[in-house]
């Protein structure tokens, strides 16, 4: 119903009761040294720089040498896909204002797997894209639903940051939709990799996205108000060697309340026979899976919702594009009363290999 605009934008660790570790600066609670781990492994710590006043910038986390993930401000709370093994040189870090750092090193042994399966080594986790940098957001008017940035208040959108409650690590995001006319929506985008990249990963070269087969979304989202939604999208696109991959997923909250997977070739939306058993006031736990075949055609793998597997094994075609990238979405689609409601999102992770 609502997804032509798509086409166009195309890190189980328990410490003992005691465990935090604090040196440089920097206090981990999670992981501990040398503890045994799963992948995405779940990585919290706070920082102070108390040599400089204006206080913490950033926090990251490397893996041998290599630079995973960065959040921004004291805390981190985040996770990261580290490859099955030993890692005798992870280091989290912190950045202040003044110019200084500091770093604290662990080690940790890793398994790897994302809900109940392994992942290989090359996988890569983008982690906590909801507190990240570069997100748009349009409105999208019924019924052509064309992108638009003056149609308010026919239809009323926003997000904001750095919300502290409610939340499932230290912070969550807040999407809202509103307005006066009925099954109006607002789509809210981020580009990863290639054009665009809010990441600073443009790969001209095509390198990264022509590697990414597997594309894993996974999200915990929260609203006390879904009964006011016609449905929530959770999308994500690849488009690589002149192909559009976009795998659209939408989790109907009124109707038949059922998951629809997103037609390419057909534009329209295609009813599963998988419930939407979203919960309105608790956090609900969504894992998506996907893949592309060599011969460039989309596979709906599975959804996951609240520890419930559904297998789909859906198969559909690209379709030719321009444009390069990877890029993730989040829609709120109003329904026929049009009332402004906010859905909120923590742990936004999309995993690649």
């Amino acid at each position: 119903m609502r997804k032509v605009l798509f086409c166009l934008l195309t890190a189980v660790l328990f410490l003992s009761l005691s465990s935090t570790s604090a040196f440089a600066g920097i206090t981990i609670t999670s992981p501990g040294s040398g503890s045994s781990v799963q992948s995405p492994v779940h990585f919290v710590a706070s920082s102070s720089a108390s040599s400089c006043s204006k206080g913490v910038a950033a926090m990251g986390v490397y893996d041998n040498n290599v630079l995973m993930v960065t959040t921004n401000g004291s805390k981190l709370d985040t996770s990261v896909a580290l490859t099955q093994g030993t890692h005798s040189n992870t280091v989290i870090q912190y950045w202040d204002f003044c110019g200084g750092s500091g770093k604290a090193k662990i080690s940790l042994q890793v398994g790897t797997s994302v809900g109940s399966d392994a992942l290989p080594s090359n996988a890569k986790t983008i982690a906590n894209i909801e507190d990240r940098k570069g997100w748009l957001a349009y409105g999208e008017l019924a019924p052509v639903y064309d992108i638009c940035t003056g149609c308010s208040p026919k239809v009323t959108w926003g997000y904001k940051q750095g919300i502290t409650s409610p939340a499932v690590g230290t912070v969550s995001t807040r999407f809202s939709v509103g307005g006066s006319v009925p099954y109006s929506d607002a789509l809210f985008v981020n580009h990863l990799i290639g054009d665009g990249s809010t990441l600073g990963m443009p790969d001209s070269n095509a390198t990264i996205l022509n590697s990414i087969s597997h594309i894993i979304y996974d999200v915990y989202f929260f609203s006390n108000s879904l009964g006011s939604a016609h449905a929530l999208e959770f999308d994500t696109g690849l488009n690589m060697s002149g192909r559009a991959h976009m795998f659209g997923t939408e989790c109907r909250t009124e109707g038949n309340k059922l998951w629809a997977i997103w037609d390419n070739p057909n534009h329209k939306w295609v009813d599963t026979n998988v419930p939407c058993a979203a919960v309105s006031g608790k956090w609900n736990h969504l894992i998506l899976k996907f893949h592309h075949t060599s011969d460039q055609r989309l596979v709906y793998e599975s959804i996951t919702l609240n520890g419930k597997v559904n297998t789909l094994n859906w198969t559909n075609n690209s379709i030719p594009s321009s444009w390069h990238g990877l890029v993730v979405n989040f829609q709120l689609d109003g329904n026929k009363t049009q009332v402004d409601y906010s859905v909120y999102l923590d742990k936004l992770n999309v995993t690649y290999y």
